[in-house]
């Protein structure tokens, strides 16, 4: 099975390893709160948004 850290709903990340998914949680939760280890159930890579450039 593989599992990844979800922030209010959104994936963080790539689906990875059960012990690799509480070793992310555990540095990330010293910069954020609310994470969790999810089940992943597709293959596929987290959707990622597209940023969006600010020309000045």
């Amino acid at each position: 099975m593989k599992f990844s850290i979800s922030y209010k709903g959104k994936l963080l990340g790539h689906p990875m390893s059960r012990e690799q998914a509480e070793a992310a949680l555990q540095k990330l939760s010293l910069c954020m709160n609310n994470l969790q280890i999810v089940q992943v159930t597709s293959e596929a890579p987290a959707a990622v948004e597209p940023r969006q450039r600010i020309i000045v």
